[in-house]
Formats: C-alpha cells, sequence, structure tokens
C-alpha cells in the first residue's frame, strides 16, 4: 500500500496529501492556526482565525484518524445481541425440524414471545 501510494505521489508531482501532512493540516486547523480572508465592511480585505466550528472539526477529525471515537462497548453490546438473535434463531430451526402439527405452532409462538420479551428487555432500564 505505500509503495502504491508513492508511486501516486511521484505522478501527482505533490498533488496529493500525505497522511502526515493531513494530520498536521486538521492540527492547525485545530489550534487556530490557519487563518482565512474575509472582505469587511469597508471593501478592505482582513485576515482572521477561522471559527470555532471549524476548529472543532479539525479537532474531531483528528480525534476520528487517532481512533478517539471508537466506541468499542457500543460494538461489543451490538456483537452480543447479534449474537443472541443468531442462537436464537437457531434454536427455532431445530425445534421446527424436531416437531410437527400443533406441536410446532405452541413452540413457534413460545419462541416468539421470548423474543419479544427479550428484544422489548434490552430497551427497557433494569429494575433493582
Amino acid at each position: 500500500m505505500q509503495k502504491r501510494m508513492e508511486k501516486l505521489k511521484e505522478r501527482s508531482g505533490n498533488s496529493i496529501a500525505d497522511q502526515q501532512e493531513i494530520m498536521e493540516y486538521f492540527t492547525a486547523l485545530g489550534r487556530g492556526e490557519i487563518k482565512e480572508k474575509l472582505l469587511a465592511n469597508d471593501g478592505s480585505v482582513v485576515e482572521v482565525p477561522v471559527r470555532a466550528q471549524d476548529r472543532t472539526k479539525g479537532y474531531e477529525n483528528l480525534a476520528k484518524a487517532y481512533g478517539t471515537f471508537n466506541n468499542t462497548s457500543l460494538a461489543k453490546l451490538q456483537q452480543r445481541k447479534l449474537k443472541a438473535e443468531t442462537e436464537l434463531t437457531e434454536e427455532k430451526v431445530k425445534a421446527a425440524k424436531q416437531l410437527t402439527g400443533d406441536d410446532n405452532h405452541k413452540l413457534n409462538e413460545l419462541l416468539d414471545q421470548i423474543e419479544e420479551g427479550v428484544t422489548n428487555d434490552t430497551t427497557k432500564p433494569a429494575n433493582k
């Protein structure tokens, strides 16, 4: 990948920013070191620091690059939920293969009720 990026950089003649340049830009943006030119009421052009929201965006992009905003606990919860839903579905399939007729219908109703209860319980706070 690095060799490929170097080839692209050679072909572009430095028109493509590398990772270091991008990180330096976001840092300067976040620190308010980047100035922008604005037209004043009297017609003159003045240089002012970038707005606070632009500075915040610079720091947000840096945080994303460093992985600061990765919410691993949320991802773990989502994985656990997906695993539980998969296991429940697998159990439904096993049960459906073993039973026929009225028992199969009753079991599917029960499993649906359990699934509904599991889904509803994850959205409610625990009562202690």
